[in-house]
């Protein structure tokens, strides 16, 4: 068979299977009663009470796909100090394992050289971080799957020393470029630490708007979020969220409100209306003091919160250190479990069965397959449903195990099969998602190029080395290219100029904001790396969760030894993704 007549036998081929993968899905919406809601990452938003765990565990509950991060849309957060430096990895596996799902690391302050100081720890100096030097590796293990975090924060000034006046005063005499101090060292700091999300605004004195908004965008452009942590003064949080986010889009997108010592009468009700739709989380002070009479219990503070549901964004708890002196190592998953309970909030999709193998979508997948998962953390158990619908029924029922893997039968070739795992465990009976693949085609393969040797990849910027070129293909969604622009592009080149056919690609969404995810693109081919053909154009385009991979297919019968795309992103000033694959499609001798 010579290769054109190849190229026609698999592009028919390809038609034929998107079609009938079409007819499924169709039949499979209609089905379930609709289409699916785009239920989506809503780091701010208002209250959404559905998707709780399932407690009755039944094959009908229906497992719909997870929205990536949050389920509700809604956090449970704790701020700590020092135990969360000199606690090491013992107090990051106790947070992992909470129930909570954002950290507050409480608090950097600025010194007047700039010197950027955790509580009394020096940790980055002149442009370079010098903290404890196993300290990155423990946050970022906060995030390694089994846990519920999915955010972590790191709070700026505290009650009673003037932080804000020092970065004010540094701003006036340096501004906030990349040559400034300020910029040199958040810039070390996120470099050092690439898993900090959010920078936390603890400003109590100084509510000088226009230098918390230069620092504010310079955070934004740095990779940042912004989350506010008033007690008082609401024209000027009013004011600085207005500026930040008018110049940088969706920057500030979490307000944490103190609802304890100075802030003890605040009310979501008086906060709500000054942020543009975001409703805020409040927050209460656990049981303090010397002999830990003050302050609230877990039981107090549920019954608190259950009185704020509907109106809040989350809720968390000052502070660690003290529920540590007080409750012990079991003290913090108890506080996280009164604010989840009373504001309905899902811990983070990790702490369902994830990480499917065959993954979600995968296309040639061997009749003779292992069906695999991560466990959600407290996973004690699991129940497999595999079907050629997602409308699961309990005959679709393939296994109850207590092993994260399982061995299916011989599979039909050329079909399309749905499964999903249902975890049990201390959390109850937790639904997991629907998860689909489909089974190879007689005769033809599929190879991904961007796992061939040799292959060089270079873009408009890059984030090295953390955030470079080379997270795009090393197999891990939880790494990701970034590039501090909203338009960018990126080039491939095989090895020695080879050259393949690519019909299709895929896009994984990065870890966070999804206005830097890509939105409109369009993918060219060359064998010059000069003269260029266009080969497949998208617009409009969302991804619905984190760590989503999207799949894309286009006719193309020529080889060519480049490719790339030119991208414009959702309107933040960043651009990221996680992982690009490119597929071609040969036949199987």
């Amino acid at each position: 068979m010579n290769n054109n007549n190849v190229n026609s036998m698999i592009l028919i081929l390809k038609r034929i299977s998107v079609i009938l993968l079409f007819t499924t899905l169709m039949s499979t919406l209609a089905a379930c009663g609709g289409s699916d809601s785009g239920e989506g990452e809503n780091p701010g938003g208002g209250s959404n009470s559905g998707g709780g765990a399932n407690s009755g565990g039944g094959a009908n509950s229906g497992g719909g796909t997870s929205s990536g991060g949050l389920d509700s849309g809604l956090d449970s957060a704790i701020y700590g100090g020092g135990p969360f430096y000199f606690g090491g990895q013992v107090t990051m596996d106790e947070l992992k394992h909470s129930g909570f799902t954002t950290i507050n690391f409480w608090t950097i302050h600025v010194n007047s050289n700039g010197d950027l100081v955790y509580n009394d720890q020096l940790i980055v100096h002149e442009g370079e971080y010098v903290g404890k030097e196993s300290w990155p590796a423990e946050i970022a293990s906060l995030k390694v799957i089994p846990t519920s975090i999915d955010r972590i924060q790191f709070g700026v000034a505290s009650y009673g020393v003037p932080d804000f006046e020092r970065i004010q005063s540094l701003i006036a005499s340096s501004g906030t470029g990349p040559s400034s101090i300020l910029y040199k060292n958040f810039q070390a700091l996120k470099q050092a630490i690439p898993s900090i999300d959010a920078i936390d605004f603890d400003d109590e004195s100084n509510y000088h708007v226009e230098s918390a908004v230069k620092f504010g965008v310079m955070l934004a452009d740095l990779g940042y979020k912004i989350t506010f942590a008033p007690y008082t003064a609401k024209s000027f949080w009013a004011d600085t969220f207005e500026q930040i986010n008018s110049q940088r889009a969706g920057a500030v997108d979490r307000v944490h409100v103190q609802g304890y010592d100075g802030g003890a009468g605040n009310q979501p009700s008086t906060w709500n209306a000054l942020f543009d739709g975001i409703n805020v989380s409040m927050g209460l002070w656990s049981k303090n003091g010397d002999s830990c009479a003050q302050g609230r219990s877990a039981d107090n503070i549920e019954d608190a919160f259950r009185a704020w549901q509907g109106k809040l964004a989350g809720g968390f708890i000052w502070l660690y250190d003290d529920v540590q002196k007080c409750n012990g190592s079991k003290g913090a998953a108890q506080y996280a479990s009164a604010i989840n309970n009373a504001l309905d909030i899902n811990k983070s999709s990790s702490s369902r069965a994830n990480t499917p193998q065959p993954a979600h979508e995968s296309t040639f997948v061997e009749t003779s397959t292992t069906l695999s998962w991560q466990a959600g953390f407290s996973g004690e158990s699991y129940q497999v449903y595999l079907a050629d619908s997602a409308n699961f029924t309990d005959a679709d029922l393939l296994t109850d195990t207590s092993q994260t893997n399982f061995e299916t039968e011989t599979l039909l070739e050329d079909s399309t099969y749905y499964w999903r795992v249902d975890q049990q465990g201390a959390n109850g009976t937790i639904t997991g998602e629907v998860w689909s693949f489909r089974t190879k085609i007689a005769g033809i393969a599929i190879v991904d190029r961007t796992a061939d040797a040799g292959l060089s990849v270079t873009a408009r910027g890059e984030n090295s080395p953390n955030e470079g070129v080379a997270q795009l293909f090393d197999n891990d969604a939880q790494t990701k290219w970034l590039d501090f622009r909203d338009n960018s592009w990126l080039e491939f080149a095989f090895a020695d100029q080879q050259a393949f056919a690519i019909t299709e690609y895929t896009f994984t969404s990065a870890n966070d904001s999804p206005g830097r995810d890509p939105k409109e693109w369009t993918l060219s081919g060359s064998n010059d790396g000069v003269t260029w053909q266009a080969l497949d154009f998208q617009s409009g385009q969302n991804f619905s969760k984190r760590y989503e991979k999207k799949r894309y297919s286009f006719d193309n019968e020529i080889p060519y030894a480049f490719y790339r795309f030119e991208i414009e992103n959702h309107g933040e000033n960043i651009t990221q993704l996680a992982e690009v694959e490119l597929i071609e499609y040969t036949s199987q001798e």
